[in-house]
């Protein structure tokens, strides 16, 4: 299990480092957590049952990391020109509107912001997000539409 995990590593590492960067917003941060998430991974494979889920197994335990550094962050840092070469979804959005997106998905809860970083940057459909955040997948999509409708709310008062 520990051969298919390092390939599942490999292949994810792009989207593991953009899950992260949503959350830190700078290289080394992200860099760290995926590195704590990959080291967390290969000492606890055995838990893992099937082959199959090794990828929501996977980035489950790098949310909980990134959230955790997000958690023990003292300052906020702002969203730079470099993270947006790992959000496409957000590369022709003005500079504005992109901090205010950024500070209204913080605002929101862990589990929305997971759901709203995996859906939208990452492009995860809600059965592999259920599968990653142990959901069911209709409360993935009750929380999704529901968190869009605080974003806009939230935009709509902040620009």
């Amino acid at each position: 299990m520990r051969e298919e995990l390092i390939a599942t590593l490999k292949e994810n590492q792009t989207a593991l480092y953009r899950v992260a960067l949503s959350y830190v917003h700078t290289e080394a941060e992200a860099l760290d957590i995926v590195q704590i998430s990959a080291e967390k991974a290969l000492r606890q494979v055995g838990q893992v049952k099937e082959k199959q889920y090794l990828k929501t197994w996977l980035f489950r335990i790098l949310i909980n990391t990134a959230i955790d550094a997000q958690r023990k962050q003292a300052r906020r840092h702002e969203i730079g020109d470099d993270v947006l070469t790992f959000m496409p979804a957000l590369a022709g959005v003005a500079p504005e509107t992109r901090l205010a997106l950024e500070q209204a998905v913080s605002d929101l809860s862990d589990k929305e912001q997971a759901i709203i970083r995996l859906h939208f940057f990452e492009d995860q459909t809600f059965g592999e997000i259920a599968l990653t955040l142990h959901l069911s997948e209709n409360t993935v999509k009750t929380t999704y539409y529901r968190s869009l409708k605080k974003l806009e709310a939230l935009m709509d008062g902040g620009i």
